[in-house]
């Protein structure tokens, strides 16, 4: 058992000790499901919107002379005609992200698959500990926009959209 697992342990019992069952426990090697809503969040003294598109990817790319971290490899540097820019890109959840959860499907209240969890956002890096749901956030990435890049940029002649409402996307690639 390594420091840090020891540590965790530790933290744990003194949270239990002191709000009891009053919090969450950890959820490490096991199933999560977490509930949340689309919500935006202030950030730098202004507010991180709900969803991007791929004109945000663009436009930071631009406005940043492509350099770092805005940097875009060669295949994404030039949009084809076709490429839809208003796609939803990337949106942001209240649902309660740690590690591990990476990959892990977004389903809305329909039970259609509307994104995949990927990341949290910066100020939900204390979740590890405590979930502030004024600032934790899960970062998804939108399957329109994954389907859009699919598409477009990977495989524009393998792939077509086998699902037809706009929120239920199934993508079928040879």
């Amino acid at each position: 058992m390594d420091t840090e697992n020891i540590a965790f342990g530790l933290l744990g019992q003194v949270l239990y000790k002191m709000y009891g069952t009053s919090i969450t426990p950890d959820a490490n090697r096991t199933l999560r499901i977490s509930d949340g809503v689309m919500k935006g969040y202030e950030y730098n003294g202004t507010i991180a919107p709900v969803k991007t598109s791929f004109h945000g990817l663009y436009d930071k790319y631009a406005g940043f002379q492509g350099k770092y971290p805005f940097n875009l490899s060669p295949r994404w540097q030039n949009v084809p005609k076709e490429f839809d820019l208003n796609t939803p890109f990337d949106f942001v959840s209240t649902n309660d992200i740690v590690g591990g959860n990476s990959g892990s499907a977004i389903i809305n209240k329909n039970a259609e698959i509307i994104g995949l969890a990927f990341d949290g956002n910066i100020e939900s890096l204390q979740g590890n500990f405590i979930y502030l749901p004024t600032f934790n956030r899960t970062v998804g990435v939108d399957s329109r926009g994954m389907y859009e890049a699919i598409r477009r940029y990977i495989r524009p002649t393998a792939c077509r959209r086998i699902a037809g409402r706009e929120s239920e996307i199934i993508i079928f690639c040879n």
